[in-house]
C-alpha cells in the first residue's frame, strides 16, 4: 500500500515538472505570463508613442524622387 502511495506522488510530480516546463516554453514562445514592473511597462509605452510620433512624420520619399518627365504616346502599329 505505501508503495502505490509512492508511486502516485512520483507521478503528480513529474506531471508538475512536466507542465511546468511546457509553461516555460510557452511563456517564451508567445510572451505571455508574468508581466514586468508598472515602471517598466510605462518607460515602454513612452518610447512606443515617441517612435509612433516619429514615424508619422517621416518623409517616404526624397526631393528628387517623383518629378515630372516628358513622355510621347506610343501608338500600336499592328491594328
Amino acid at each position: 500500500m505505501y508503495i502505490l502511495g509512492f508511486l502516485f506522488i512520483i507521478i503528480i510530480s513529474i506531471f508538475v515538472l512536466g507542465l511546468s516546463i511546457v509553461g516555460s516554453i510557452l511563456r517564451a514562445l508567445f510572451g505571455f505570463g508574468r508581466r514586468s514592473s508598472s515602471t517598466h511597462q510605462a518607460t515602454n509605452t513612452e518610447e512606443t508613442e515617441k517612435q509612433k510620433e516619429q514615424s508619422k512624420h517621416k518623409k517616404l520619399f526624397g526631393e528628387d524622387e517623383g518629378e515630372y518627365v516628358d513622355f510621347e504616346e506610343v501608338k500600336d502599329s499592328k491594328k
